[in-house]
């Protein structure tokens, strides 16, 4: 965070001696602020997220045990179908900036990916097959078993961008800076196990099973990590600019998160210039 209040900090000073040596010749130039929102992708592992579940034989994985109980009926392994997270969510972003002149300006903001889960079966030793259909309570049948991973992602950016303006409507531009970011990873068991009775949410460790007619949801505790970084931002759009003081902007960023192996944002934004 500090990283990136000095990269601000050190363009608004930039801004304030360079900003006088150009005259203001377009409405556009100075402060203005915006927000918007579109797709957002995160590429990765679940190793890399840290929410691997433990294996069969104990190996941690450097993670605790995801549950001391296996119900009856499966075979007691910890193989997931898949240990990739690919996912594409909607994303929601804010800014503000100062127009230093006709090709510079300089943009700090906040972008959040919103719902990044997924669901993982586990396989069968017997079968190699899914011991379940990979979803949440109450899509799975009795005595199947769901790997749950949500991950939390947002993060704070700082921008030097470089403009060309094809006239006072129509501009490109390109834009390098940094993104402090901070992602909250989860990965959780659920399965439908038979009960004596009650239902609902139980423990995993739960005893009393038996042909009950109840069937509650099963969940462990979560295996939790917390990650965070700066890293290399880059972005590149159009601005569309109207005589209102109304900007609309489409762009594209790319993100250099250390815990991914691919993360971008592509995003339609509404600027109001001061």
């Amino acid at each position: 965070m500090k990283t990136v209040v000095s990269l601000v900090i050190l363009a608004l000073m930039v801004a304030t001696v360079v900003g006088p040596v150009q005259a203001k010749d377009a409405w556009y130039d100075g402060i203005y602020l915006g927000g918007g929102g579109g797709a957002g992708r995160l590429e990765t592992t679940l190793a890399k997220l840290g929410v691997l579940p433990a294996t069969a034989d104990g190996d941690p994985n450097n993670n605790p045990p995801s549950s001391t109980f296996d119900p009856p009926g499966i075979a007691p392994d910890e193989t997931l179908e898949t240990t990739s997270f690919n996912e594409t969510t909607i994303a929601s972003k804010f800014f503000a900036g100062y127009r230093i002149m006709d090709y510079l300006a300089v943009e700090g903001g906040y972008v959040k990916f919103h719902g990044m889960d997924a669901h993982f079966c586990f396989l069968s030793d017997i079968t190699g097959e899914c011991s379940g259909v990979p979803g949440t309570f109450p899509t799975l049948e009795l005595n199947e078993r769901s790997w749950t991973v949500d991950v939390p992602l947002d993060g704070w950016t700082a921008y030097v961008i470089g403009i060309y303006p094809f006239n006072d409507t129509v501009e490109v531009f390109g834009k390098v800076g940094a993104i402090f970011w901070e992602m909250e990873p989860s990965g959780q068991e659920e399965v439908r196990i038979p009960a004596s009775g009650g239902s609902g949410i139980i423990p995993c460790q739960g005893t009393g099973l038996g042909g009950s007619l109840f069937v509650p949801e099963c969940r462990n505790e979560p295996n939790r990590s917390d990650l965070d970084g700066t890293d290399l931002a880059l972005g590149v759009g159009l601005n569309f600019n109207n005589a209102s003081g109304i900007t609309v902007r489409t762009e594209f960023e790319w993100f250099d998160i250390k815990a991914a192996d691919q993360s971008w944002l592509l995003s339609l934004s509404a600027i109001y210039n001061f």
